[in-house]
């Protein structure tokens, strides 16, 4: 991703021999999505569903079709069936990390990243400090599993980065594991 007009170019001269690859169609899809094409993103996601309208991919290319028209409730209800059914690919877990945020679901969020952290370990320090933040909300409140999610990041920091990693951290935190660690 990045180089969508030469990757439409590319997915679109393999879809012409292969016509029935959905994932080819929901890549040309994407691209597009990405270029701020919208109605070309329609045609092809349009495409992929003819062939295949329960394939993960093209629901995935469903949710984020709802989400750009605002219909959050549907595309989490997909996000949802879609870890459900174990499609935990890295696209997915993106999605789910962005709906939840934006639409402050909170529990939606908390997923999307523990399924993160068990699944990309470059940036598990990264996820756990995201994670402990949620916590932290005022509408979510936990402050065990904040402290234990700033803890984990903490743990899981290479030496190099654990300044920048309990800078991120809020202070009252900050406080509080300095306390747990005195002998």
């Amino acid at each position: 991703w990045g180089d969508s007009e030469n990757a439409v170019w590319i997915w679109d001269s393999v879809l012409r021999s292969r016509p029935y690859i959905v994932v080819i169609a929901v890549n040309i899809s994407r691209a597009y999505l990405e270029a701020g094409n919208a109605s070309q993103a329609r045609l092809y996601f349009d495409r992929a569903a003819k062939l295949q309208p329960t394939a993960p991919a093209v629901r995935e290319l469903q949710a984020m079709f709802l989400i750009q028209s605002g219909q959050y409730p549907q595309a989490a209800q997909i996000v949802r069936d879609l870890l459900q059914a174990n499609e935990h690919e890295d696209t997915v877990i993106r999605l789910t990390y962005m709906l939840g945020a934006a639409t402050r679901d909170w529990q939606l969020t908390i997923q999307a990243l523990s399924l993160r952290i068990q699944n990309a370990p470059t940036s598990v320090a990264d996820d756990w400090v995201n994670l402990g933040n949620v916590y932290n909300k005022a509408d979510v409140n936990d402050e065990a599993q904040a402290l234990a999610s700033y803890r984990a990041a903490l743990n899981a920091a290479p030496a190099y980065l654990q300044g920048s990693v309990w800078a991120r951290i809020p202070p009252i935190y900050q406080e509080r594991l300095r306390i747990a660690s005195r002998p």
